[in-house]
């Protein structure tokens, strides 16, 4: 996804008041889960890693919030595991649960 990309969808989440709270998300890149959404230096999130997911994996996506010069978002893998993913622009956003 390229830069230009990855702006438009920060600015289109912002202008539509951040409301996403159902759907699916696909990663790009392999991705810690975290524990805590405030988890935000490298220390923080290493202390706090519950897995890495892999690039191409496919989680439900429960929660939004915006976090001190981020988004992070609550989710839950197919087994069941459940936590928090930063964007980081290599994501794909779906509406509904396929």
């Amino acid at each position: 996804m390229g830069k230009m990309t990855s702006i438009c969808l920060l600015i289109s989440l912002f202008l539509t008041g951040c409301s996403r709270s159902e759907g699916t998300v696909v990663l790009g890149k392999d991705t810690p889960l975290v524990k805590r959404h405030d988890a935000l230096t490298e220390r923080d999130i290493k202390e706090n890693q519950i897995a890495i997911l892999p690039s191409g994996m496919r989680l439900d996506v429960e929660e939004e919030s915006y976090n001190k010069d981020s988004m992070v978002y609550k989710v839950k893998t197919a087994d069941g595991k459940e936590g928090w993913i930063f964007f980081d622009g290599y994501m794909e956003f779906t509406d509904s649960h396929p």
